[in-house]
């Protein structure tokens, strides 16, 4: 085989693995249809099995903030007897609260703290 031959064959080569921006689109196109297609049917079986029908019974009785009520005071006021970081943590849980209570504010507190 001459040389002019094997570089003949050598540029038709490279001009087959060639990729056009066209080209390039459709296979991310391609390969993006799945993982949509996966994702969708990810989130839609993971709503579906969050909601259900059963009905819980939760009790719980409320306090309203006073000025100058931190749920540090408001936590060793309720259950004395209980750790206030354990009780803290569950006033947070229970009313949705990440930063400070206001005056004026109601939170709920679990039954098994307002008995006592």
């Amino acid at each position: 085989m001459s040389a002019e031959k094997i570089e003949s064959a050598a540029q038709n080569a490279a001009v087959r693995l060639r990729m056009t921006k066209r080209g390039r689109r459709a296979l991310l196109v391609a390969l993006a249809l799945p993982v949509a297609f996966f994702g969708a049917f990810g989130v839609l079986h993971v709503s579906g099995a969050v909601a259900g029908s059963e009905q819980v019974d939760v009790q719980f009785d409320t306090v309203t903030v006073q000025p100058g009520d931190t749920l540090w005071g408001l936590a060793a006021e309720i259950a004395p007897e209980h750790d206030p970081r354990d009780v803290v943590v569950e006033l947070q849980n229970l009313n949705g609260l990440d930063a400070a209570v206001v005056p004026g504010q109601v939170l709920s507190i679990p039954l098994q703290y307002s008995q006592q």
